[in-house]
């Protein structure tokens, strides 16, 4: 859990409010009232107090996986859809500067770049590595979706498929030169704002906006991307609850049958002891023979138990991130502790066997 939360998911999530204002299917199809839709809301949303940026895109990262296109390069060889596949997403300019992601070459999508203009592209750092590993890729022109954009930037990859997941390298794409016939994935609809006011306090004012462009367009999903984010690893919390559960369980198991089984060989051995005491033992060593008798049993159940251990954790290695089944700290840590409980679950039996009285214990049989 610590690992995955670890992960830089290549974006700046927090102060970042998010909506989803998908067009009706009349607007939707047409790229000049798409546009105008766009620039209206966001001519609104960047004056308001607190906004820092704001932007359209057609997915947020990790909330949409789909909109994969497959790239061709000139004077390469074709090669599979699976190998040449691309996360597409069209976006307006702020896009980069919203959700903070370092443009490293040449520039972001800009106002500029509209119909009858050189149709642009953005491009992550591992399309490059992909697809132009020893070229440099400012100007450089590609084909994808019936389309041929023209490099103009690129930028640090994201996490799109998630945390944990390798994704496809990304591709972005102005909004203002989308065909009309974009199928539904690729028709930009979630609205982000970066604030630095909090978002509850800035979505009254962003409703008001999007209500005087359009007094009948729905508004859904709204959320922060920080909660996207932490969606993330709602499974690993499940998966972190759950068993450690049961390992609370299976230690004060262990801790409680290790006590009866010494508590039931004091009761049974206290003729023996109360002889002991009454020849001269001294107490103390009476009690770490009885301590000594649960690490014997703790050296006996820890060496087969880190093997099961062992084999267990690559069972489920799925459930892991970042952590190898043997992982040393955690089967030395694991089993360190089950011997601390062990002697713990000792001392109550070994306080018992130094009490015994001699006398009683001779007069039992």
């Amino acid at each position: 859990m610590w690992k995955v939360q670890g992960v830089d998911p290549g974006f700046a999530s927090e102060r970042v409010l998010t909506l989803r204002t998908s067009l009706v299917s009349s607007r939707s199809a047409d790229s000049v009232r798409r546009t105008d839709f766009y620039d209206r809301v966001l001519a609104g949303v960047q004056p308001l107090p607190g906004v820092q940026a704001a932007a359209y895109t057609s997915g947020l990262p990790m909330v949409l996986t789909g909109g994969i296109a497959g790239v061709e390069v000139p004077g390469q060889e074709v090669r599979n859809r699976r190998d040449n596949s691309v996360s597409l997403r069209y976006v307006t300019p702020q896009f980069f500067t919203t959700l903070g992601i370092p443009v490293v070459q040449g520039r972001p999508v800009e106002p500029g770049d509209r119909p009858g203009r050189q149709r642009v592209a953005v491009v992550s750092e591992s399309f490059i590595r992909e697809f132009l590993p020893n070229e440099p890729p400012l100007g450089k022109a590609f084909r994808v979706r019936g389309l041929e954009p023209t490099i103009v930037g690129v930028v640090r990859d994201i996490k799109v498929r998630g945390l944990e997941r390798t994704n496809e390298p990304q591709l972005y794409m102005a909004a203002a030169q989308a065909p009309s016939d974009l199928g539904g994935l690729y028709i930009p609809k979630d609205l982000v704002i970066r604030a630095s006011v909090p978002g509850e306090a800035l979505l009254p004012a962003v409703r008001d906006v999007i209500r005087r462009v359009d007094p009948e367009q729905p508004i859904s999903n709204v959320r922060l991307l920080s909660d996207v984010v932490a969606d993330q690893t709602a499974d690993r919390r499940a998966q972190l609850l759950i068993l450690s559960a049961l390992a609370v369980v299976a230690l004060l198991l262990t801790g409680v049958g290790i006590h009866g089984l010494l508590a039931f060989m004091v009761a049974q051995r206290s003729r023996e002891i109360g002889v002991r005491l009454a020849l001269g033992a001294e107490p103390g060593r009476v009690a770490r023979m009885i301590v000594g008798e649960a690490a014997r049993l703790a050296l006996l159940g820890g060496i087969p138990g880190v093997l099961v251990a062992y084999a267990a954790a690559r069972a489920m290695s799925a459930l892991l991130f970042g952590i190898p089944p043997g992982d040393p700290l955690t089967l030395t840590s694991g089993t360190l502790l089950v011997i601390l409980v062990t002697l713990l679950g000792a001392l109550a039996p070994a306080l018992a066997a130094v009490r015994v009285s001699p006398l009683l214990a001779m007069r039992a049989d």
